[in-house]
């Protein structure tokens, strides 16, 4: 896992040298990266919860009868800070929990950014991407070129109504009325961002964890990842920065390079 970044600038680079054009690439490279980073803090932070989850059980095992009380002979404060101490079974249980939390977390972090992706991919970039191909850049029309604004703001709007939904538990859909409009919107988002692979952990996690720290979570997790992309993509003064931000069909240089 650590070394899949460097790996993916490796390929960066071979795609300069002997591609034509790689400015969908640039982006792409960043968001896998994101994707990897986000992927590898996850296990890191499962490979040790379930270091200590071993750990425990070991200790169970060796220590079925966990803590003597009586041998420790304390004084009454620090005593009532043992007697605090859950038992052994416990500990193991909430460790458990966490660890598989963890994992589940983990790739849902990876699907999520993945699928972000894929959607701005083909409802945004490669539309437009086509049509500037098919008929040139430099050929534009006023009006063609501000109905391609206007798509792209309409095409990006849908997919920040989708994470706010995202961000927000579920808020659109607990809407009476306004689940019915937002409905075939969701369709479409979730089909796009292959959502059915970690729909069953989101679900699972906002129903069973207080919903305003999954909330806050969720809210940290995207503006962590906007800042990291933005970052990834920024280090090389590539023209392919553009392609995610949208004013891509102005960069007439990504089409004529």
């Amino acid at each position: 896992m650590f070394k899949a970044p460097g790996l993916l600038d490796s390929f960066l680079a071979f795609a300069k040298l002997n591609l034509t054009s790689v400015s969908i690439l640039d982006n792409l490279v960043a968001l896998l990266k994101v994707a990897l980073y986000w992927l590898t803090f996850g296990l890191i932070l499962h490979l040790i919860s379930r270091g200590i989850w071993v750990g425990m059980v070991g200790l169970s095992f060796t220590f079925p009868d966990g803590i003597h009380k009586e041998k420790l002979k304390l004084s009454p404060r620090f005593q009532k800070k043992v007697d605090e101490i859950p038992r052994i079974e416990q500990i193991i249980i909430n460790l458990e929990k966490l660890c598989s939390s963890l994992f589940s977390i983990s790739f849902m972090m990876f699907m999520v950014v993945i699928g972000g992706y894929l959607f701005l991919f083909i409802v945004l970039i490669l539309p437009i991407l086509s049509f500037l191909l098919y008929f040139g850049s430099n050929n534009l029309s006023e009006h063609v070129d501000f109905s391609l604004q206007i798509y792209a703001y309409i095409t990006f709007g849908i997919g920040v109504i989708g994470l706010f939904d995202f961000i927000t538990l579920g808020l659109l859909k607990r809407i009476k009325w306004l689940s019915a409009i937002y409905y075939p919107i969701h369709k479409v988002i979730s089909f796009l961002t292959l959502s059915r692979f970690y729909r069953p952990i989101y679900f699972t996690l906002i129903s069973n964890y207080n919903k305003w720290k999954i909330g806050i979570s969720l809210l940290i997790f995207v503006v962590i990842s906007v800042f990291m992309l933005e970052t990834i993509s920024n280090e090389g003064s590539l023209p392919g920065e553009a392609w995610s931000r949208i004013s891509i069909w102005n960069n007439s240089s990504l089409i004529n390079s």
